[in-house]
Parts: C-alpha cells; structure tokens; sequence
C-alpha cells in the first residue's frame, strides 16, 4: 500500500509541468511495495533545466522556497532571477511546517535554518534535489561519469515515478552513519534483481577503491604459480589466444624470475593476477610495477579482461598498487600514465590519490604518487 503523502505529494507535483521522481527512503518503498521505517521528508528527484519552473510552481502553491547554502545557511528565493546556485537542493515548505525553522536573515540576504527530523505526518514540506541527464542517462551528481539508463533508472508503482532504488543506496552509501541507511540498505539490496547488484558493485568499487561495507565482493592480487598455467593460457594478453602450455609455463616463469629481482626500496618488475575470493581459479585480469626503467619509481599497468572493465577494478587495482608499493616495498613514489582518449585509466588514477603532473608530446596525461599524500 502506498504512503499517503506519496500519493497526495505526487498529486500536486503531476501538473507542474516538469519531470520528477521520488527518492530517498519514499523510493525504496515504493520499490519494495510496503513502508519499512518511518521517513524524516518527502525528497524528490529533478532536473537543472527545470529548476526555475519548479520554484515557480511551487510559489504557486503556496510554498515557500529556500536554496540550500551548506553549513546550515539559506536563501529564500522570491524571484528566480534572484539565485545564489550553489547546491543541488531546495526546500519547499508551508507556514507554519513543524519541520523546519529559519531566522532573520543577514544584510547579505542568507539566514541560518534548522530542520528537525521528527518525521513528516502532513504535505507541508518537500526536498527537491536537482540532477543531470541526458538524452538517455541519468547522471549520478556527485560523480557525473557515473551513469545509468534513464529507463533504469526512473521506474514506477501504480503511475508514480521514482528513482531506482540502486541509485537511492549509491546516494545513501556516503553517509552510512544517517539513521535507518544501513536498515535501507539490507532490506533493500536482497530484492533488488542481478543486473541492479552488479551495477551498484560496481560503482562502490569505483566511488570507494579503499573499500566499503557494502561491497559484497573480496578482491584479491596474487603472484602466479604453476597451479596457474590454464588460466595464464587463456586470459595472458598476447597477439594470439589461447597460448599454449609450454607458453604458458614459459609467461610464468618468467614472471616468477621477475619475483625474484624485488626487494625493499626496489622494483624490478612484479606482475599480478587479480581474483576474486569467491572464486580464486578464475583470473579477472592483470596489474603490476614496472621497473625497469626506474627501479625506485616503477610505472604502474593495468590489463583486465574484456567483461570486467568500466565496473571499478581498475581503480581497486591502482589503489592496492600503491600500497604494495609504499607498505611492501618501501617506494617514496609510483608513476602512471594512460592514453588521452582512456578516460576510465584517467578517473582510477585519480580517484586512487594519484596527481597529473603534465603530459607526454602527444597530449598523454602522466601521473605521480608520493608517500607521504595519502591515497584517496
């Protein structure tokens, strides 16, 4: 049964003009077909271009609005012409609405405003957070790269609109201490279908390479070992696959001989196989350091097989480069470079701490690591 603010809010909201849909705690519900907890407000999903029509109509109502400043400060907005535009949420409430409080504002027009989560029993308040699209992706706003199909990502119950309930957890994955996002969380991921856990794995591995509590996957790099040689066969990249087994027991040798000319405050050369605890025979693809051009400032390399890019692992891989580098190795620092076009390496490398410091002749970005910067 649905909430009936959701009902009266999507009501008001279905004549607005302007596309919408339900986030936050309301969408998981409207996911999960029943109300699991109590919810603090109504938040609702929209878009940039449509911003000042919703103020507008929301004044319409009867609504008063207020922009959003950070650090408990905001602006009423009675004119849209008048906007200060510097977050992505605007609160909309009535006189009177129990849930919010705001003071005399400053010369400079802004004032300070308190909200009370005390739970929301009446249509007198609601949150707009404003996102992008385009034509066919919705775009996660706090990392535009992130993506996912508008068709996926908006769905419905009984007509009314809301936001995947993958993107809602990815929104509520950043704040783990708010009360009840942990309970969204587990009540919440063991229905959703693969498709949806594999999407939101794999953002998680992208957004938070150091690791995550709801990761449900365990990664792993491992030296190779003649116990690996089936796999070295199939997944070595090489200019003709499957390779043999005398090639591949020569690749793993070689790689084991490699092994052997490490040491602190040295690479020579060390390459690994990543893996999955869950399944340890199976090799997802290939990383290391390169030393031998720089034995004290190895490059780092990354080559994952084809179904497993573009879903965080190469930013997994750098980040736990880097520590292998500094904790096991003792290295001050770890250079890396990409091709200009290859956004993905691009992102890993800095999502993982790493610092452009210039680029090659042909436009290529180069990449350093220093000790003492910690990875982020």
């Amino acid at each position: 049964m649905i909430n009936k603010l959701v009902l009266e809010a999507n009501e008001l909201l279905k004549n607005g003009g302007f596309d919408y849909a339900f986030c936050g705690g309301q969408a998981i519900d409207l996911f999960l077909g029943y109300e699991s907890r109590v919810h603090g407000d109504i938040d609702i999903c929209v878009y940039w271009e449509d911003r000042n029509r919703i103020i507008e109509y929301m004044q319409s109502r009867g609504f008063l609005v207020y922009e959003m400043l950070g650090g408990g400060r905001a602006h009423q907005i009675t004119e849209v012409c008048d906007q200060r535009m510097l977050k992505k949420n605007i609160f909309c409430f009535l006189e009177g609405c129990p849930l919010v409080k705001t003071y005399p504002p400053d010369a400079d027009g802004t004032c300070w405003m308190e909200f009370f989560h005390v739970g929301q029993t009446e249509l007198n308040f609601i949150e707009f957070l404003f996102n992008d699209k385009s034509e066919d992706d919705f775009e996660y706003a706090r990392n535009r790269e992130i993506k996912r199909e508008i068709e996926k990502a908006i769905l419905y119950a009984e007509g009314i609109p809301y936001l995947a309930p993958e993107i809602c957890l990815l929104y509520k994955a950043k704040e783990l201490d708010r009360e009840g996002y942990q309970q969204d969380f587990e009540k919440t991921y063991e229905a959703l279908d693969n498709e949806q856990k594999e999407w939101l794995q794999s953002v998680l591995r992208r957004e938070y390479p150091q690791g995550h509590k709801w990761l449900k996957e365990k990664l792993y790099l491992h030296k190779v070992t003649g116990e690996d040689v089936n796999e070295v066969a199939k997944t070595w990249p090489s200019d003709h696959s499957p390779l043999s087994e005398d090639e591949a027991k020569g690749v793993i040798a070689n790689m084991q001989g490699n092994y052997a000319k490490n040491k602190k405050g040295s690479i020579y050369h060390i390459c690994l196989a990543l893996c999955r605890e869950s399944d340890p025979g199976i090799i997802m693809g290939w990383c290391g350091l390169d030393g031998t051009r720089n034995q004290s400032e190895p490059e780092l390399f990354i080559i994952l097989n084809d179904e497993y890019q573009n879903k965080g692992y190469g930013t997994w891989c750098v980040k736990e480069l880097l520590r292998i580098a500094v904790e096991e190795f003792e290295l001050q620092s770890v250079h890396g470079g990409c091709a200009k076009e290859n956004i993905a390496s691009w992102k890993a490398m800095e999502k993982a701490g790493m610092i452009q410091y210039g680029t090659e002749d042909n436009g290529d970005p180069v990449f350093r690591f220093f000790a003492n910067t910690e990875p982020g």
